[in-house]
């Protein structure tokens, strides 16, 4: 058994009970070894922190290895993720994502006795709990970056063990204090070779994917969705794009309030930017006054990794601003159809493993 590591407070540890969520184990799951389970929490000042700001939040990560949640209404500092885990454990984070409720954190950590394995761990929005996923008396084998539902109760990671390279896995509880379920295999229908990058829909019924035949999105990956109960998958946004375009590499998708899918594609020339498909329709650029196709204009070329805030505006990665740091990912954010474009990060380099957006 792994030791927990402690900082400036003990960790209560609260077993978990019960069984939860999603029953049938569909394929074969490589587990890592098990850890410490239970609520590690920390009684400080501040836990009762005031709930997040009206226009929601961008989680991300940079170089110095810490994580960060901003609010997105431009006036307010960033909170350091990795430093309010201090308080609880000492260790190094690997990714964070945020639930669309914005109540509940998905970090990636080497933290409460994970180690260099790092594990999925659930973190309150306050930052004064956390939880380590255990399912089938396992840490979870997350191969990458991957998503948290509102509610906190169901978790969607890509692994290895299915019938791909790499698959997407859902695992689920009924309720907060119950155990985890046995992880559940998404992508079997799928023809492609990876699924990658996850995104859940508000309600966590879909999640949406990169899914393509290369570990990174490389050209002619499609994007994909999936029902989290492992009942079918399909592509939403295939690669081939409109008429003229070139072969492209769709990457990091997330869902708009209204229903559309936006995503990273280079069907402009190759040139990175940030698109919306329709359901159903031709996609659309988001860029300014453009509303159809038109592959020959663009105002954010190098523009990466949308997720989309909870009053529809994106908020994406820009490497092109103006006098901004050389190869500098920076934190941008804009309305749905590109206009009224602000930054909020600047001066820093976002590390571009993948952005969560919530309220």
């Amino acid at each position: 058994m792994r030791g927990l590591r402690v900082a400036l407070s003990i960790a209560l540890l609260t077993a978990c009970r019960g069984d939860a969520g999603l029953n049938d184990l569909v394929g074969e799951v490589p587990t890592k070894r098990a850890a410490l389970g239970g609520v590690h929490r920390i009684s400080l000042d501040g836990c009762g922190a005031p709930a997040a700001a009206g226009r929601g939040h961008v989680v991300y990560r940079l170089p110095d290895g810490h994580v960060r949640r901003l609010s997105a209404d431009g006036k307010t500092a960033p909170e350091d993720v990795s430093a309010l885990l201090d308080r609880i454990g000492l260790g190094a984070d690997g990714f964070i994502n945020t639930s669309a409720d914005g109540e509940w954190l998905l970090v990636q950590t080497s933290r409460f006795g994970c180690g260099q394995e790092m594990c999925l761990t659930v973190v309150g929005r306050t930052v004064c709990q956390a939880e380590v996923i255990i399912s089938e008396a396992a840490t979870l084998p997350a191969e990458g970056y991957s998503a948290i539902g509102a509610g906190g109760n169901l978790a969607i990671y890509p692994a290895q063990g299915g019938p791909h390279k790499i698959d997407l896995f859902a695992v689920s509880r009924k309720t907060a204090g119950d155990a985890w379920g046995k992880p559940v295999l998404l992508t079997a229908g799928s023809r492609h070779a990876y699924h990658n990058q996850p995104a859940l829909s508000a309600d966590g019924r879909t999640v949406l994917m990169d899914c393509g035949e290369e570990p990174a999105a490389a050209a002619g990956t499609d994007i994909c969705e999936a029902k989290t109960d492992g009942t079918g998958v399909a592509v939403v946004v295939p690669q081939a794009g409109p008429a003229g375009a070139t072969k492209t590499a769709n990457h990091h998708a997330a869902y708009a309030p209204d229903g559309t899918i936006v995503f990273e594609g280079t069907w402009n020339r190759g040139g990175e930017q940030v698109w919306r498909a329709p359901r159903g329709g031709a996609p659309a650029l988001v860029n300014g006054e453009i509303v159809d196709v038109n592959p020959t204009v663009w105002r954010f070329s190098d523009d990466n990794s949308p997720c989309v805030l909870p009053d529809g505006r994106v908020a994406s990665l820009w490497l092109g601003r103006a006098g901004g740091k050389k190869g500098g990912h920076e934190l941008k954010v804009m309305n749905p159809d590109g206009t009224g474009a602000a930054m909020l990060a600047v001066e820093v380099d976002v590390v571009d493993v993948g952005i969560g957006c919530g309220k």
